[in-house]
């Protein structure tokens, strides 16, 4: 088993909003405060080094204390931008990908996660017996050449890189409801 501190994690939190009218998604109020710190809340217990992705609001993300990255890609380029830059500035040799609109999941998910896998590929990701959640990875360091080389291609799909890396899905036995994504202003009152 790999210990905490062998691994970073990132929230990506810099998306355009699109489907929430243009706002910051880990800035929206849920259950009484922003979601980035639920995200921080759930993550930071579990890893060695906590990483926000954002885009937008950097003061107001760089607030609660921890190390914010940007892309360095022309305009919103996906989440693969995101990873891109948490793979390049981590400490560690892996690194966990938390979505920001996600704050339902169990709180000791990564510990389950590593109890399971032997660490023998470079790329993992999360599966439930209703979908692939392809934003929910455990990537090695390994993988940042990959993901440049794929967004210098213009290729901006997840799936597309977790494919040509062969990353190993993993089935925790975690129920589907966990994993919902708050993705339109509605979701934020009715969960």
């Amino acid at each position: 088993m790999i210990d905490k501190s062998f691994i970073s994690g990132l929230i990506l939190s810099g998306g355009a909003g699109r489907r929430l009218e243009g706002k910051d998604k880990g800035l929206q109020q849920f259950q009484q405060k922003p979601l980035i710190e639920h995200q921080i809340d759930w993550l930071a217990d579990q890893v060695g080094e906590l990483i926000i992705s954002a885009n937008r609001h950097l003061v107001t993300y760089q607030q609660y204390g921890y190390l914010v990255v940007t892309d360095q890609r022309e305009g919103y380029a996906g989440p693969l931008a995101g990873i891109e830059q948490g793979l390049q500035i981590m400490k560690n040799d892996w690194l966990f990908v938390l979505p920001v609109d996600v704050p339902l999941l169990p709180k000791i998910l990564i510990h389950q996660l590593v109890q399971q896998i032997q660490f023998s590929d470079s790329a993992y990701y999360l599966v439930t017996d209703v979908r692939e959640h392809y934003l929910c990875m455990l990537l090695n360091r390994s993988c940042h050449n990959t993901v440049s080389q794929l967004l210098n291609q213009k290729t901006y799909r997840v799936r597309d890189f977790l494919k040509q890396i062969k990353a190993t899905p993993v089935n925790l036995n975690i129920e589907e409801s966990a994993f919902r994504n708050l993705n339109y202003l509605a979701d934020y009152q009715s969960v």
